[in-house]
């Protein structure tokens, strides 16, 4: 949507159109954005690039999203895939040269 004004949240849903942001929410979940998020979302994509050439003329609506996310979710979700966020982000075990600069407390 290059160029086009965003959508707020009730317009898309009276469209029947899905608002979709996996995106770092809080510093928190700062791990699952690097372990889990970033594999989901590219697991939709390619998931959604499958959908769509066996759906010619339609769009990816709420009612295909769960199975979408179906069929991503358990490739993207495991204990390796969350203990190795909370590793790659120095969170657990505590690794303060892991942790940028202007978040680390020394």
């Amino acid at each position: 949507m290059v160029g086009k004004p965003f959508r707020r949240p009730e317009t898309c849903f009276s469209m029947d159109m899905l608002l979709m942001s996996i995106s770092r929410i809080t510093q928190s979940l700062q791990p699952l954005d690097r372990s889990f998020f970033k594999p989901l979302k590219q697991y939709f994509k390619e998931e959604a690039s499958k959908w769509i050439p066996h759906h010619p003329g339609r769009t990816i609506s709420r009612m295909q999203v769960d199975d979408l996310i179906g069929r991503t979710w358990n490739k993207a979700a495991s204990v390796y895939t969350a203990v190795n966020g909370f590793r790659k982000t120095g969170m657990f075990p505590l690794d303060q040269d892991a942790i940028p600069g202007h978040l680390a407390t020394k």
